[in-house]
Parts: C-alpha cells; sequence; structure tokens
C-alpha cells in the first residue's frame, strides 16, 4: 500500500512544524514532535480558550465508557457549557444530564459516587426528579428504660437515649446519649425529655460536653417535660448531646417513647 507524508506543513501565520486545525475561530495543534496513532497518547495540544480542560482522555473500562479529564491542577474538573468556549456565551438557560435505559421502559436513575463509595449510595435523582441521598448522616433515638441519677445541674450531663429507631452511620453512642459528627457541616437537632417530678424549667443541648451555643429553652416555670431544637455548624468529631435543666440532683428522666426522644439529621 502507498504512504501519503506530510512533513513540514505549516499555517502561513505560525512558524512552528505542526498541523492546524480551526473552527469558528479557535485553533488546535497537532503536534508532530510525537508518535501518533492508535493506541498511543494523543500529542494533542490546544492554545488558551479553545478548550476548557488540559488533555482530555476518553478511554473504556470494562464495558461501561468512561470520559477521563486530567486537570491541570490539583483538582479534577468537569466544565460543562450549553454554547460557547469559556462559558461566556450562552444561548439556553440549563445543561440536561439525562440517565437513559439501555433496555426496556423502565427510565434510568442518575446516580453520583466517589471513589470508593457504592453506587446508589451517592447523591441520586430518578425519573420523577426526586433527589435522594441514603447514606446522608441521621438519627432518631430514644430512651428504653428510665434513666435514674440524672442531675439536672450538672452542666455536661446528658440524657443517655440508649435505643435506636434508626441511625444512619451508626453516629450515636448509646452508652453515652451523644451523636459525634462523622464530617464537617451543618447539623439540625430536635430533643425531648420528660420526668414525673415538676424539675425542668431550662434545656440546651451540650457541644462537647459543654453548654452549646444559643441553645437555652427557657420556659419560666418548673415542669415535667421539656423539649426544644436546634441547628449547629460542627466539625467532624465533634459531639452533641441533650441537658435538660432544673432542680433536684437525683431526677429519673422517664421512658416514655413519645416523651423522652434525640433527632437528627446533616442538612450540609
Amino acid at each position: 500500500m502507498s504512504t501519503l507524508e506530510l512533513e513540514n506543513i505549516k499555517h502561513p501565520d505560525n512558524s512552528g512544524n505542526n498541523i492546524e486545525l480551526a473552527a469558528d475561530g479557535s485553533v488546535g495543534n497537532l503536534n508532530l514532535s510525537s508518535n501518533m496513532g492508535i493506541g498511543t497518547n494523543s500529542p494533542l495540544s490546544s492554545p488558551a480558550g479553545a478548550f476548557a480542560w488540559a488533555n482530555p482522555i476518553a478511554t473504556i473500562e470494562g464495558s461501561r465508557p468512561t470520559l477521563y479529564l486530567n486537570g491541570s491542577g490539583s483538582l479534577a474538573t468537569i466544565r460543562m457549557w450549553p454554547s460557547g468556549t469559556d462559558g461566556s456565551s450562552t444561548s439556553i438557560d440549563d445543561f440536561h444530564i439525562n440517565a437513559i435505559a439501555t433496555s426496556g421502559s423502565t427510565p434510568g436513575s442518575l446516580s453520583f459516587a466517589a471513589q470508593g463509595g457504592a453506587i446508589g449510595s451517592g447523591l441520586s435523582i430518578n425519573s420523577n426528579n426526586i433527589v435522594t441521598t441514603p447514606d446522608q448522616p441521621g438519627f432518631w433515638v430514644r430512651l428504653n428504660g428510665d434513666q435514674t441519677g440524672y442531675n439536672p445541674g450538672y452542666y455536661n450531663h446528658s440524657v443517655i437515649y440508649n435505643y435506636k429507631q434508626f441511625d444512619v452511620g451508626n453516629n450515636v453512642d448509646t452508652t453515652t446519649g451523644l451523636f459525634t459528627a462523622p464530617v464537617d457541616g451543618v447539623y439540625i437537632f430536635f430533643a425531648s425529655a420528660y420526668s414525673q417530678a415538676n424539675t425542668f424549667n431550662q434545656a440546651w443541648f451540650t457541644v462537647n460536653g459543654g453548654r452549646g451555643l444559643g441553645s437555652d429553652f427557657v420556659k419560666g416555670t418548673a415542669d415535667s417535660f421539656v423539649n426544644c431544637s436546634i441547628s449547629f455548624k460542627l466539625s467532624a468529631n465533634d459531639t452533641v448531646g441533650y441537658h435538660p435543666y432544673g432542680s433536684g440532683s437525683n431526677v429519673t428522666i422517664k421512658a416514655n417513647e413519645n416523651h423522652t426522644w434525640f433527632r437528627g439529621h446533616l442538612i450540609g
């Protein structure tokens, strides 16, 4: 067979020995200083603005097509724009990514997972546009059996919620009743406690064993029942508990599933 050889083909405005491809004013260069061919790294280069990323590489991983985008910085970034090359000019308002079923009539879901995470356990969007995060930390615990010897005057005493209705991520210690934040973020909490004695006139959440800033709930008069809610910005490994405050030193917290409970979840 015959071979077509290209040698020293230059753009009139470029002194380099490159083959230049132009479209809509953007120029991409095929640098001939390296080998080109199927199975090799393509020596594709481009000036600023011609592509939104550096060194895009498409490959096949197993039976699924995978697109690898290798950024030049320390973070990998995928950028997509409806039109234009730098995102500055668009003709439509949004960009659609659809998960399309390959067979049958059942629509697919769009799922996201980081390396090491199970597919479907991260953020997922189904065909009804319902967004779910199955592994998002959240819990509901309650008291199973009366807690005796509670001292409402000690600031760092917490109700020991020892029975789990659910605990996504296993972040509540039922021996202490404390929730431990698994990641940095904003969390919301709700808690309640009940005693047969008219003991409680105040309550707050504890953070790392101390009084949580801005979490006081004041009833004004002593009562047997107190509840409140709060949101906190926590760091990973911060602990949160619930402290009903009042008089007495040997109070019994009653195991009432409707009155003595602790709930919360990560907002984001």
